[in-house]
């Protein structure tokens, strides 16, 4: 299986003379030295380009703890490259903090450990940062969306895509990953190990991590449209006891931490009809009710169901049970 980077160069932005470093592909194994200047640190690259098409790289940048700058960001890579297919590419942190400026949608992702980095590229453009005085250990791992959809099957890769916020090109995210997960990862790149069998550990790890990644996506989703459910349903249950006027789609948004279009498309799965629709008529019901077996004047009846004027409410009334209220008194 072929890799989906055909050619990629890195800018080392680190540098004054913006040195570049052309990448060739496939990489097969690869190994060399950071070109940072000696005042930011050192650090070490290495590739494995594995034979089922993917590349993963282990980054590792010690800092200079003499290094004196105003600034808390320090630019490190530019990379830039051209792809022979969509490709997803995923970095997780072992320790540091990293800041990657992505060209493509003009987004900028501060992340560390407890986040994971997702892309999914049309080309390879980037630019890399490292936080101040920070040891940083980085794994990357890069494959054409025909992998992923080979290894973990289309519809199971269409899913991790879309649960990852990336199943359009380009996009990009961060997620919180559970570091038990992204440590799957982190022990692809195994020091004791040598050739062909360095690159079967490294393989079989980067499987164990998207099929777990993947699982725990799908129950991180299960759970959440769970407990979305349940808030819906307290959401309805409140509004059926609330009297007056009843709270615009913006003031319940506000006041349940849910988006307009969340709110009114869960609603209307719940109960098959909008939030006002749904309680407009479960008040005319229950007023229907009241106008048949109390003697409750029809104003404060009005205004209990949320109408300013007893007008609209026989206009409402009559218009859904063909009658006026006050047929139901005579």
């Amino acid at each position: 299986m072929k890799s989906a980077i055909e050619t990629s160069t890195i800018i080392w932005t680190c540098r004054p003379d913006k040195l570049e470093s052309v990448i060739d592909h496939p990489i097969g194994e690869l190994k060399f030295d950071m070109p940072c200047p000696e005042e930011i640190g050192s650090g070490t690259v290495e590739v494995l380009g594995l034979n089922l098409g993917m590349d993963i790289a282990h980054t590792v940048l010690t800092p200079n703890p003499k290094y004196e700058t105003e600034e808390t960001e320090i630019p490190l890579t530019k990379a830039t490259g051209v792809l022979l297919e969509p490709m997803i590419y995923i970095v997780s942190v072992k320790t540091g903090h990293a800041i990657l400026h992505d060209h493509r949608t003009d987004k900028k992702y501060d992340f560390d450990q407890t986040k994971t980095l997702c892309m999914n590229m049309d080309r390879m453009d980037d630019s890399f940062f490292i936080k101040k005085g920070q040891q940083h250990d980085l794994i990357h791992l890069k494959m054409g969306e025909s992998i992923l959809n080979q290894f973990l099957g289309e519809e199971v890769a269409q899913s991790l895509r879309h649960n990852l916020n990336i199943a359009t090109v380009p996009s990009s995210d961060i997620h919180a990953i559970p570091l038990e997960i992204s440590r799957l990862l982190h022990a692809a790149f195994n020091s004791h190990l040598t050739g062909d069998i360095r690159k079967i550990h490294a393989q079989s790890a980067v499987l164990n991590y998207l099929g777990q990644l993947s699982h725990y996506l799908d129950c991180n989703k299960e759970r959440a449209q769970i407990v979305k459910q349940l808030k819906i349903e307290e959401i309805k249950n409140e509004l059926l006891t609330h009297q007056g006027k009843l709270p615009s789609l913006d003031e319940l948004t506000v006041q349940y931490g849910m988006s307009a279009t969340t709110l009114s498309n869960e609603f209307k799965k719940l109960t098959g009809k909008p939030i006002h629709t749904f309680i407009i008529e479960h008040r005319l019901d229950n007023s229907y009710h009241q106008l048949e077996h109390t003697d409750i004047a029809m104003k404060i009846l009005a205004e209990r169901i949320g109408y300013s004027h007893v007008n609209h409410f026989i206009s409402a009334f009559k218009k859904k049970f063909n009658r006026t209220p006050g047929s139901l008194r005579y």
